[in-house]
C-alpha cells in the first residue's frame, strides 16, 4: 500500500467512523444513506469470498439457556449457506459457513461489562484468540474468517455507539499481514429491548441486526469494499427507505427469521436476498456476447458460488 492509498484508507476509515453502523433507537444514524441511489463503487473490492464464521456468545445467560446457541447458529448457517447469500454473488461473494461456536461464561457474582467501546470488544477478542479460548486464529493475510460476538445481556455501547445495535469492524492482528487480517461483528443483546419470553423469540429479536452486518462485512470487510464516500454501506442504504428519517427498520420474511433487505447494483434497488440470481444480468455484468451462448462460460454448473468467482 502506498502512502497516498494509505493516507486515502485513514480519511475513508474517519469518515465511516463517524457513524454506528446498525441503529436501533436512532433512526436517522444512517440518514444520509435512506435515499441513495446508482451504483456503490467496488473500490479495492476488499470482500469475504467465502466467509467462514466462528459465534462466540459472550455470558452467563448463554450458560443458563444453551438451547440459544443452537437457534443462533440455526439462523447464521440459515444466512450463511442459504439464499440470502443469492444477490451477494454480484459482489463476489459465495456461500459460506458455520466453522464453530463457543460459550464463553461470565460466572455471578461477576458483572457484565457495561460502556463497552470497540477498542474494549476488540481487545477482548484478541486475549481470546491469544489464549486458545476460541479458535481458530486469523492467518496470515485472512480474507474470510469472521468472528460474530453476541454481547452479555446486561452489557451496553459507550455513548459513542449509543443507540447501536451493532456493528462490524476490523484490525491487523499478523504484524505480517498486508492487510487487515481480524474482522468481527459485535451484536448487542441488552435486555432492555429484546424479546426474553422464550429463547426463539431471543434470537428472532437479533435476527435483523445480524443479517445487516453480515452482509455489509461480506461485502465491505475493512472499508475498501462495496462502500459508498459517505461511507453508506449495502445494508445502511436499505435498512430504510425513509427520506425523513423518522422510522428504522425495514425486515422481509427469510426461513423461520426476519431479515433486512440489501443494495443491489445490479436492481439499482433493495432486494430480498433470497431471489435467484438472474441470469441474464449475470451474462450482461461480464459482458458475454450472446451469439455464443452459455458455452462461452465453460462451465457445466452455473450456480451462485461460480456466479460470484466471476466478478
Amino acid at each position: 500500500m502506498t502512502e497516498n492509498s494509505y493516507l486515502q484508507k485513514k480519511d475513508h476509515d474517519q469518515k465511516v467512523n463517524l457513524r454506528i453502523s446498525m441503529g436501533i433507537d436512532q433512526a436517522d444514524v444512517n440518514c444520509q444513506c435512506h435515499t441513495f441511489s446508482g451504483q456503490v463503487p467496488a473500490n479495492q473490492k476488499h470482500i469475504m469470498r467465502h466467509p467462514h464464521i466462528v459465534l462466540v456468545l459472550w455470558g452467563h445467560f448463554y450458560v443458563t439457556n444453551p438451547d440459544v446457541l443452537t437457534i443462533t447458529e440455526q439462523l447464521v448457517s440459515d444466512l450463511v449457506t442459504g439464499p440470502f447469500m443469492n444477490g451477494l454473488a454480484q459482489y463476489g461473494v459465495g456461500h459460506g459457513s458455520v466453522m464453530g461456536s463457543f460459550v464463553i461464561d461470565i460466572p455471578p457474582p461477576e458483572s457484565d461489562p457495561t460502556d463497552l467501546t470497540r477498542d474494549d470488544v476488540r481487545k477482548q477478542l484478541v486475549n481470546w484468540i491469544n489464549e486458545g479460548t476460541i479458535s481458530p486464529a486469523p492467518a496470515i493475510d485472512e480474507e474470510n474468517l469472521m468472528y460474530i460476538l453476541f454481547l452479555p445481556t446486561g452489557s451496553t455501547f459507550s455513548e459513542s455507539d449509543s443507540g447501536a445495535g451493532g456493528y462490524h469492524k476490523f484490525y491487523q492482528y499478523n504484524a505480517n499481514s498486508s492487510n487487515d487480517d481480524l474482522f468481527w461483528a459485535t451484536i448487542l443483546t441488552n435486555a432492555t429491548w429484546m424479546n426474553m419470553a422464550s429463547s426463539t423469540d431471543f434470537v428472532k429479536s437479533l435476527a435483523f441486526i445480524v443479517s445487516h452486518e453480515l452482509n455489509e462485512a461480506f461485502t465491505d470487510r475493512d472499508n475498501q469494499g462495496f462502500t459508498t464516500d459517505d461511507g453508506c454501506e449495502i445494508g445502511d442504504i436499505c435498512e430504510s427507505r425513509d427520506p425523513v428519517c423518522s422510522s428504522c427498520c425495514i425486515t422481509v420474511p427469510y426461513r423461520s427469521w426476519k431479515v433486512e433487505q440489501y443494495w443491489s447494483n445490479w436492481d439499482n434497488n433493495c432486494i430480498n436476498a433470497d431471489q435467484p440470481v438472474s441470469l441474464r444480468k449475470f451474462l450482461n455484468a461480464i459482458a458475454v456476447d450472446g451469439s455464443g451462448g452459455l458455452r462461452q462460460l465453460q462451465s457445466s454448473i452455473i450456480n451462485v458460488d461460480f456466479v460470484a468467482s466471476r466478478m
